[in-house]
């Protein structure tokens, strides 16, 4: 049971925690993998975007979203994304995608957002893609 008392960032130091059933977070060095349980629709968006905004303000720029278990995004979800985006990257940071299934793909490549995000078929290329940028 997630303590409603005690922010994501304090629930990250234990390793895997789930937040509201929205997300679930893991660290790996330097990198915060955000794997996004539920669609990000009108409905999630704004929580999604303020679970992001948190895990910033924390400390972290350079995060993996992985989408695997996103079947739908609409226009407020991808605003969700690039607005941690813009957060992380005056401090050098990135957000990049991956896992997302055909459908969420094609969302990404009908808005031009493959300009602005990388997307990765995998968490672990995802995260290598870190590794190489030092």
């Amino acid at each position: 049971m997630v303590d409603p008392e005690r922010g994501i960032m304090d629930r990250m130091s234990e390793g895997k925690q789930k937040e509201s059933g929205l997300i679930t977070t893991e660290k790996h060095d330097e990198v915060t993998v955000v794997a996004v349980g539920a669609d990000l629709d009108a409905h999630r968006s704004q929580k999604a975007k303020d679970l992001l905004g948190e895990i910033i303000k924390g400390g972290t720029v350079r995060l993996v979203v992985d989408l695997s278990s996103v079947a739908f995004v609409d226009s407020a979800g991808l605003g969700a994304l690039v607005s941690a985006l813009k957060s992380v990257r005056p401090s050098g940071g990135d957000v990049r995608i991956c896992g997302a299934r055909p459908e969420v793909t094609t969302v990404f490549e009908l808005t031009r957002m493959t300009k602005i995000f990388r997307i990765f078929p995998d968490r672990e290329s995802a995260l290598a893609s870190f590794r190489t940028d030092r």
